[in-house]
């Protein structure tokens, strides 16, 4: 990319990834990953897209709306945002290749006995929701709940993985169903036993 502007210059570099030639030509590397900080600026450069790298702390992606920090990526791959997200489709990686250290959960019913389905209002808007407390979760499984910065990093709030859940459903599932067949199958004695 060039900018061409009038005026006089000498050949000259005005910062990473961008130079000046003699003729007074500014012109943008078409690789910026050797800078420090870049901006990239719409309009009157209150909404934005800010790249952090290197010395000035760890790499991450921000973008702005109205100088307020709506989204981030971090090096880490870790994405935040203020808003929902919204996919229309969306997979988690599975393969048991990838695991160790498989074990089925025991005692599935009487964690999730342990849980609570609540409802509230979000402080900040008002808007209604259901699901559950993470402080809640982290007691009976605590690989489903981290700490996460919010995005001004004035607090830190603790984040549920709900998808861990599912291993707790499905195998309280199973041991309802296990339950009920016996019950059954109890029923089905006492019958015959009336029935003499």
């Amino acid at each position: 990319m060039q900018i061409a502007y009038s005026g006089s210059a000498t050949a000259n570099s005005a910062g990473t990834g961008i130079d000046i030639n003699g003729s007074g030509v500014v012109s943008l590397s078409n690789d910026h990953r050797k800078g420090d900080n870049i901006s990239v600026y719409n309009g009157a450069g209150d909404t934005y897209v800010h790249y952090q790298h290197g010395t000035s702390g760890p790499d991450l992606i921000r973008w702005y709306v109205d100088n307020d920090e709506d989204a981030r990526l971090t090096e880490g791959g870790g994405f935040q945002t203020r808003g929902d997200v919204t996919a229309f489709s969306s997979s988690l990686s599975s393969d048991v290749k990838l695991k160790d250290n498989i074990q089925k959960v025991e005692g599935a019913l009487e964690l999730v006995e342990q849980l609570d389905g609540v409802t509230w209002n979000w402080k900040k808007d008002g808007k209604a929701s259901a699901g559950v407390v993470a402080q809640n979760v982290e007691k009976v499984l605590p690989s489903a709940v981290k700490d996460v910065e919010t995005l001004d990093g004035e607090e830190i709030n603790k984040h549920v993985d709900y998808n861990q859940l599912s291993a707790l459903f499905i195998e309280a599932i199973k041991e309802l169903k296990e339950e009920n067949k016996l019950l059954r199958a109890e029923i089905e004695s006492l019958k015959d036993i009336n029935n003499r």
